[in-house]
């Protein structure tokens, strides 16, 4: 600026330059002559309009100055604060819009937005925008589908194209291209979650028992809470459960301790899981609290149960309730894989009071090996009015084990004997003993065979195998085997031992050697 002030101030055609000089040397006046009748405010005034006009002219030759050297590169933005984002779940669309401007002083050309796909997102698009002047801004609009995704924030890259205009020193303009990135922050939220069980909506009032409830959410849930909330009853403990990360349509079980303080009860669970911030869903359920408390204590009896049979089920019921209870009908629904041929009935059952309910079941045929799960449903009156009430409860199909001797033989030093599991469920821990010898097998699974072996001078005269196993329960089971092994003259297995082909080949031996010798007896006949 120094510089600049003393050039203008040498400059001829300066305004102060024509005035102090030019006009006092040109016009060979002196300063006495030019002050003279002059008065000193008239003066004062003089070189105030001087230094004022002066002054006019420096600012507007900077102004022109800079003019020509300040125009800044073309500069392409997008302005992340007008980004708009639809609600996107996982594995679904929606749109995205955005402004792209030129902040800088001079066009930006042949701008293309392009915004690739990624794992977790399909977009694919390239817009092409052409050019933008200083301070113009255009608005871009595309669809985005999530892939499946857990709910939560992620970021898309949108990545800008355009030749980038930049002043020369000498006033020129010079093009290059030139590549930006950007990155967009996008939440992902979970879908509704519209399938809530309430398991137990029987509940009594001021008793504490179990709230059991059971939803399915349809997305994958991050970070994921439940809490119950409700004016009708006393949560017992920690209202709020935390739950983790929840895969899509699996069933997740929450279980409270709550005290019914109301008759007429609605409550509601909220869900609160990640979505870039956390979100939360309320599923709304409603409850019947009864003022009489009635309960069941259920034991069902352990049998051992195949596909195919045919059984008598016993389940010993217990009345926890105060009062006793009128008309009582209990119903056992079981899976489609049973069959159950009847209901047990009772007058009366008091207060404390235990029955044994005797069912008559069926089992299909087609029925896997596998625990199975069923509710026994109670009906009864107190004081004429009916209610109902029911239990889970569990029987197992494990099948039956039946082990059985297929075949023993009688082989050198040693007596095999070949033992087959013709049931359906595996046979552990078999030990067998023959005479003095023993003889260990791991297991027998289901219609598979095993060979036990034995030394046969350990065996003696006997003609009794005791098998012994593990059955049902952890159970040791064990029986006893007719067999018959006649071990002094080593026979064989039954019906076919070693003896018998020896005697059957010397009868082959003998039968041929005396056709020989009649052969060659009739021969030697005809030639005499």
């Amino acid at each position: 600026m120094e510089k600049q002030h003393n050039k203008r101030k040498n400059n001829p055609t300066s305004f102060g330059y024509f005035l102090n000089y030019k006009t006092l040397k040109n016009s060979k006046m002196n300063l006495t002559k030019l002050f003279s009748g002059i008065s000193v405010f008239e003066i004062f005034v003089l070189m105030f309009c001087v230094l004022i006009v002066n002054a006019n002219v420096q600012a507007i030759d900077v102004q022109a100055q800079s003019q020509v050297t300040s125009a800044s590169p073309s500069q392409i933005s997008i302005d992340i604060k007008s980004v708009q984002i639809s609600k996107i779940y996982p594995d679904s669309g929606g749109t995205i819009s955005f402004i792209v401007a030129n902040l800088g002083g001079l066009p930006a050309e042949e701008i293309e937005i392009s915004i690739p796909s990624s794992q977790n997102f399909h977009i694919g698009d390239t817009i092409k925008i052409g050019t933008l002047n200083p301070g113009t801004q255009q608005s871009i609009q595309t669809t985005i589908k999530a892939g499946n995704i857990i709910p939560g924030t992620y970021a898309i890259t949108v990545i800008t194209n355009y030749k980038k205009q930049r002043q020369t020193g000498d006033g020129g303009i010079d093009r290059e291209t030139a590549e930006e990135n950007f990155y967009i922050p996008i939440n992902v939220y979970a879908l509704p979650t519209t399938e809530l069980t309430v398991k137990n909506n029987n509940l009594f009032l001021n008793k504490e028992q179990e709230l059991n409830l059971e939803f399915i959410p349809k997305a994958n849930l991050r970070d994921a809470s439940a809490e119950l909330i409700s004016d009708c009853l006393q949560v017992v403990g920690n209202s709020k459960i935390y739950l983790g990360n929840l895969n899509a349509n699996e069933y997740k079980k929450l279980q409270f301790s709550v005290i019914p303080v109301k008759k007429e009860c609605n409550a509601k669970l909220n869900l609160i899981y990640k979505a870039g911030d956390y979100e939360t869903e309320t599923l709304n359920f409603g409850l019947k609290v009864s003022d009489i408390f009635v309960d069941f204590l259920t034991k069902i009896e352990r049998k051992e149960i195949s596909p195919g049979d045919g059984l008598n089920l016993t389940i010993t019921a217990k009345n926890l309730g105060d009062v006793k209870l009128s008309n009582v009908k209990f119903s056992l629904n079981l899976p489609e894989q049973f069959v159950v041929t009847n209901e047990v009935f009772f007058e009366e059952i008091l207060s404390n009071e235990e029955k044994r309910l005797n069912f008559q079941i069926y089992v299909k045929s087609d029925a896997e090996t596998t625990p199975y799960k069923g509710n026994l449903e109670v009906v009864y009156e107190i004081s004429g009015n009916k209610y109902n009430i029911s239990k889970d409860v569990g029987i197992v199909v494990e099948g039956k084990i039946l082990l059985v001797i297929t075949n023993y033989e009688i082989k050198e030093d040693k007596v095999n004997i070949e033992i087959a599991n013709i049931g359906t469920r595996t046979a552990n821990s078999i030990i067998l003993k023959l005479g003095n010898s023993y003889c260990y097998i791991d297991k027998i699974d289901g219609t598979k065979k095993r060979t036990a072996i034995f030394l046969l001078k350990d065996v003696g005269k006997t003609d009794k195998l005791t098998i012994e196993y593990t059955g049902n329960n952890n159970e040791r089971v064990k029986f006893e085997e007719k067999i018959s092994l006649n071990t002094d003259a080593n026979a064989g297995n039954k019906g076919n031992n070693d003896n018998s082909l020896i005697i059957l080949v010397l009868v082959i031996v003998v039968v041929g050697v005396i056709g020989f010798y009649i052969y060659k007896r009739k021969k030697k006949d005809k030639k005499e």
